[in-house]
């Protein structure tokens, strides 16, 4: 007969005390994240600075994304320290696919600090918040100096510029990695505009990519160069995205409520 291997008694508190540690570490590691796994929704330079962004894919709690209105040059990010700036936000608690996040600036401070509808702030965006004469919002993780680009959106003309100053405070170039259909938004196209929101449907899809697709369609936006009633935050009507139940998930669910109330009768 085989004999099993146990365990020495000595281990077992160190085992006790190793595997909760283990299972820590996997629930809170962050999310990293990739070029179109969130999408900026709206954008709002009038009186009430604002932006809304969407994420696709669930982001654990400890996930940071930053935002700035710093543009691109090419290489690094312009250096409009005065006027532009860098904020970050941290989930704070797992965000399930499809949520709508937005941040409202304080436009009445130097620096405009920003607010969030959840999570976890810091950093700010200048001394001038969103201008309305064209601005830009990137979205990265990692540091300033060596940023992984989620998304971009311009209203500056409605163009990504080919070139950039080093001091612009208003124009980018497209970051490389954002440079693809799912990445990036210009407002509208070769026309400046000051506001701009995704006015589509939130419920009408059977995936996430497929709102992704009709949130990356300009038809499907409502602009203006007026100041938007209620600001931005009024302008979605619901917190996120809902995708459409897959037919064989219905039906699955159906049975098992039939079944379920067939096994109380008898």
């Amino acid at each position: 007969m085989k004999r099993k291997k146990l365990t020495p008694v000595f281990l077992l508190p160190a085992l006790a005390l190793t595997i909760p540690f283990i299972q820590s570490v996997n629930i809170e590691a962050a999310t990293v994240l990739s070029p179109g796994d969130i999408s900026i929704l709206g954008f709002h330079s009038d009186t009430s600075d604002a932006f809304a962004f969407v994420t696709w894919v669930d982001l654990d709690a400890t996930t940071t994304i930053s935002f700035t209105d710093h543009g691109w040059t090419g290489s690094a990010f312009t250096t409009n320290l005065i006027g532009d700036g860098i904020a970050s936000w941290t989930t704070g608690e797992n965000v399930a696919a499809g949520t709508i996040i937005q941040a409202q600036l304080d436009n009445s401070g130097n620096p405009d600090t920003l607010s969030w509808s959840l999570g976890i702030g810091s950093g700010d965006f200048g001394n001038t918040g969103l201008s309305a004469a064209g601005d830009t919002v990137l979205a990265f993780q990692g540091s300033s100096s060596n940023p992984d680009f989620l998304f971009g959106i311009t209203s500056s003309n409605g163009e990504w510029q080919n070139s950039v100053a080093s001091d612009s405070p208003t124009d980018s170039t497209l970051p490389t990695d954002l440079n693809n259909a799912t990445a990036n938004f210009r407002l509208l196209n070769g026309v400046h505009v000051d506001n701009g929101y995704y006015s589509g449907g939130f419920d009408n899809q059977n995936s996430f990519d497929d709102f992704r697709t009709a949130v990356l369609d300009p038809t499907n936006w409502t602009t203006s160069n007026n100041a938007l009633s209620g600001g931005l935050q009024a302008q979605f009507p619901v917190s996120g995205f809902t995708i459409i139940p897959e037919a064989s998930t219905t039906v699955f669910l159906t049975l098992s409520i039939l079944t379920l109330i067939y096994r109380r009768k008898s």
